[in-house]
């Protein structure tokens, strides 16, 4: 956990930061898509470096649903891409 949403859980997003806060929510369902355009620049004169990276777009799904089913239990389920901007990644 990066330490983001830690502290307050007011949603679905819960279930993949903070599942504990699920408790005592009301019951939702979520879709979102976050577009992520990176945009990349670098110049150091002194090497006579002038660098641009390659312009991507990322479409990155979201879905978190959760359930209560009474004060001391709840569900949640949640399906999503983390940004990567890019970067490869051997399985």
């Amino acid at each position: 956990m990066d330490g983001a949403f830690v502290g307050l859980a007011d949603d679905g997003t819960a279930t993949s930061q903070n599942s504990a806060g699920l408790i005592g929510q009301s019951n939702s369902v979520q879709f979102s898509l976050t577009d992520v355009i990176p945009i990349v620049e670098y110049e150091y004169t002194a090497a006579g470096i002038d660098a641009e990276g390659k312009k991507n777009r990322f479409l990155n799904p979201n879905f978190f649903a959760n359930y209560n089913v009474n004060e001391k239990l709840a569900f949640g389920l949640s399906a999503f891409v983390p940004a990567s901007i890019g970067l490869d990644y051997n399985f």
